[in-house]
């Protein structure tokens, strides 16, 4: 759990490994957090300055819901995104991880 001096600002949520691998690229020297209760792997790190906790889901509604609840629950981030590639969406400006 966080304290007012440990803010997370941004929890960034995943359903693929090639998504979450995409995300964690992104982050200033994350780390692994241990997770004992859920089967959810939880990674924290930067973005600038903002604060950031990453996760992936896998896919499916129900997953990222749990995902999203556990999340929430445990790290009460200011915003909580769900981020991937979309269906496939395709684009020649947008690279996997954007």
């Amino acid at each position: 759990m966080t304290t007012p001096n440990n803010k997370i600002d941004f929890a960034i949520i995943t359903a693929l490994p090639e998504e979450l691998t995409a995300v964690l690229d992104k982050l200033k020297l994350y780390k692994t957090l241990p997770n004992k209760f859920e089967s959810l792997p939880f990674y924290q790190g930067n973005i600038g300055d903002a604060k950031v906790i990453v996760t992936q889901s896998g896919p499916g509604n129900i997953k990222a819901a749990h995902a999203a609840t556990v999340v929430w629950e445990r790290y009460h981030p200011i915003s909580l995104l769900m981020v991937g590639i979309g269906a496939g969406f395709e684009d020649a400006k947008v690279r996997l991880g954007d």
